[in-house]
């Protein structure tokens, strides 16, 4: 298949966890001006597909990241999946968890998940306040947002909304 290393392709696989196997190339990466998002992109682009055939926990296997040029191949893989995978908050708020099928991604290799994972969450946050209808994020919206978001956590928040004192 001529395709294959040009164009992100799902292949059905014996072998592979769920029958299939998605190639998703990031084209060149040794000229001077390629760098890790060619992984980010690739990874995107992978991710859209695996969501298409269904899949629900996919693996994500990087390769060629040996290089130190590289070394953040899988964060920002896992970034690039999770970018693709963001819905507006609409929604997400309309449709349940139903517009969001896939459970959870799992990389391949050594990855510290705990580090990606809170980026991933805070672009997704960062997303939801600032990608959404002006109207549906104003000042009180927005704060509510953040109280929720943070509740039970660590975070401390607090709400001026006094507007003399502001």
């Amino acid at each position: 298949d001529k395709r294959i290393g040009q164009k992100t392709l799902l292949l059905i696989n014996e072998e592979a966890p769920g029958k299939r196997l998605i190639l998703a190339p990031t084209g060149p990466i040794d000229r001077d001006y390629d760098d890790v998002r060619r992984y980010f992109d690739a990874a995107k682009q992978g991710i859209v597909e695996a969501l298409q055939a269904g899949a629900i926990n996919p693996a994500i296997l990087v390769l060629g990241h040996d290089n130190e040029r590289y070394q953040q191949a899988l964060t920002v893989a896992y970034l690039g999946a999770c970018q693709a995978l963001w819905q507006p908050l609409e929604a997400r708020e309309y449709h349940g968890s139903s517009i969001e099928p896939i459970q959870s991604i799992t990389m391949v290799g050594e990855f510290d998940s705990h580090y990606a994972h809170a980026i991933a969450m805070g672009q997704y946050t960062a997303r939801d306040l600032c990608g959404t209808e002006p109207e549906r994020m104003a000042p009180p919206r927005f704060a509510e947002y953040c109280e929720s978001l943070f509740e039970n956590s660590s975070v401390s928040i607090e709400v001026i909304s006094d507007t003399q004192f502001i």
